[in-house]
């Protein structure tokens, strides 16, 4: 038994498997063994959960800035139901441990990939449901003084119940901390990212409107969800924002797939390539594309079995070519300050799924 294994033991949690691993941190499985404790503030949370488990992300305290602003972006964002709930921390010798909510249904691709197998990508009122809670859970993060700065499939989760959530916040930011509200540190995905946030890489990058980047990068999640491919593979960033510049989304829209003009108008606030005039995430809520079809209230909070055929969610089937194709590249997180690359996660990247690519679920661990 490894150091870790004993301080998570001593503070009551079991690590079970390996579910991940980042830039300044890994994620374990947990298994908490005081639920029967009385008084126990997380026993009592689990247990109205009706689980016993928990996501444990194990994070250097070198990373002492990086922790520090995870934790504080997840406290600041509870209350929301589609945010992954933060429970604690506590430190060890060499390690600072988070303790989180742990979603059984994977991330976002590997949800998709493992209930919709018949299509390539999701029709517009089931790309709806999901992209509904995206944003609400995106607008409680900007109310409560939060820019994500990450937002990808990879970092959208799903709980048991069909229950669409946020996670990782290892790049938030807080705009209410700079006086004129504009960020000048430049972070993200790659292909995820805004065109201003791009300009950071090339050295001519300003001061940016961090909530305005979230809502680029909600947009690709939307172009996504309904045409299983991102309009703007990860590129060197000269070439990546040549391509932003050159093509817009319309023209990267596969030529099978077919949107209606509430659909289109909606992906054109999004991304806009002019910050100024791109939707905020208050617009995108109160957009006619998503108030032409509510979602239907009884469908929620139904348990999605992988063995259920009559199940409520279906599921997108995503290309693995794909995926080879992009490479790990498309999942890479950067960061650069004023201009200058300071640091950058060439490693493998972190599945917040918290399940290894390509995995496929037995009911067991659907479960679990």
């Amino acid at each position: 038994m490894n150091t870790q294994e004993l301080e998570c033991l001593y503070k009551g949690f079991s690590l079970g498997r390996s579910l991940g691993e980042g830039a300044n941190g890994k994620v374990r499985l947990a298994t908490y063994a005081k639920l029967n404790v009385p008084g126990d503030a997380l026993a009592a949370k689990l247990r109205v959960k009706g689980t016993n488990k928990v996501a444990i992300k194990i994070m250097p305290k070198r990373n002492e800035a990086e922790i520090s602003n995870e934790f504080k972006a997840m406290r600041r964002a509870k209350g929301s139901a589609n945010i992954v709930e933060i429970y604690g921390k506590f430190n060890g010798i060499e390690n600072t441990y988070l303790i989180m909510e742990f979603c059984h249904g994977g991330d976002l691709t590997n949800h998709l990939e493992t209930v919709y197998k018949d299509s390539p990508y999701l029709s517009e009122s089931k790309a709806k449901e999901y992209f509904r809670s995206i944003a609400t859970g995106v607008k409680y993060c900007h109310d409560h003084g939060i820019a994500h700065r990450d937002l990808k499939f990879e970092n959208v989760l799903v709980d048991r119940y069909g229950v669409v959530k946020l996670a990782d916040f290892g790049s938030a930011e807080f705009p209410d901390h700079y006086p004129d509200g504009l960020l000048d540190t430049f972070i993200g995905t790659p292909s995820y990212m805004a065109p201003e946030v791009v300009l950071g890489y090339l050295d001519k990058g300003q001061a940016y409107d961090g909530y305005k980047a979230d809502s680029w990068s909600v947009g690709i999640i939307l172009f996504k969800l309904l045409t299983g491919k991102q309009p703007y593979a990860p590129l060197p960033w000269q070439l990546l924002y040549n391509l932003i510049q050159k093509k817009t989304f319309k023209q990267r829209l596969p030529a099978d797939v077919n949107l209606t003009p509430e659909c289109i108008n909606l992906l054109g606030r999004l991304l806009d390539r002019d910050a100024k005039s791109r939707a905020s995430l208050q617009e995108i809520l109160e957009h006619p594309w998503l108030k032409l079809e509510e979602v239907d209230e009884k469908k929620k909070n139904v348990p999605v079995k992988l063995m259920d055929e009559k199940r409520p969610l279906q599921v997108q089937k995503q290309s693995q070519d794909v995926r080879a194709k992009n490479g790990n590249n498309a999942l890479n997180t950067l960061i650069v300050v004023k201009g200058k690359i300071v640091h950058r996660d060439e490693r493998k990247p972190f599945r917040r799924a918290f399940y290894p690519n390509g995995h496929h679920f037995t009911p067991q661990e659907w479960w679990e």
